[in-house]
């Protein structure tokens, strides 16, 4: 179905038409306007520390090697470039802003001993509920960064 002749005159930027448009679009006619997003990601998560001997440390492990150098850039509160922080209000500086959440997650950013359940582990590996895997805009993590929060995590999420 194509859109109304008269949203492609003159006034083809009324958002009235624009709206109609979209509204009687079946899918198969839309589908060339759509971007081509690939098939649905499938991410297995095993609940368990992968090594129970290691302990992993938050402040050595996960906040100077992880979330300060790949996280921070975005999610620093006093930084310009606070994309991260300002579109989705998570403070990445400190234990108790990773834990506070930002304004989708909220609390199950970090939910302590179930890394499964934690939207920080499911946003790296490109599976959160919204928006992009992280860190955005740059390489993804690497194997051993992931499971090093995953394991912080699994781990209860200790300030240690």
């Amino acid at each position: 179905m194509t859109p109304p002749r008269r949203c492609l005159q003159r006034h083809h930027r009324n958002a009235a038409c624009l709206v109609g448009a979209l509204l009687i679009c079946s899918q198969s006619a839309c589908a060339a306007w759509a971007p081509d997003l690939g098939p649905a990601v499938v991410v297995t998560c095993d609940p368990n520390d992968s090594d129970p001997d290691v302990e992993i440390s938050f402040k050595t492990d996960v906040y100077d090697a992880i979330l300060q150098p790949m996280c921070l850039p975005c999610h620093d509160p006093k930084s310009g470039a606070g994309v991260g922080f300002t579109n989705a209000g998570l403070d990445l500086t400190s234990l108790p802003g990773l834990r506070a959440g930002g304004d989708d997650a909220g609390p199950s950013v970090v939910v302590s001993g179930s890394p499964c359940s934690s939207q920080l582990l499911a946003k790296v590996v490109g599976a959160g509920q919204r928006g992009s895997r992280m860190p955005l805009g740059a390489p993804a993590l690497n194997t051993e960064q992931i499971q090093a929060i995953h394991d912080w995590i699994a781990e209860g999420a200790r300030d240690n």
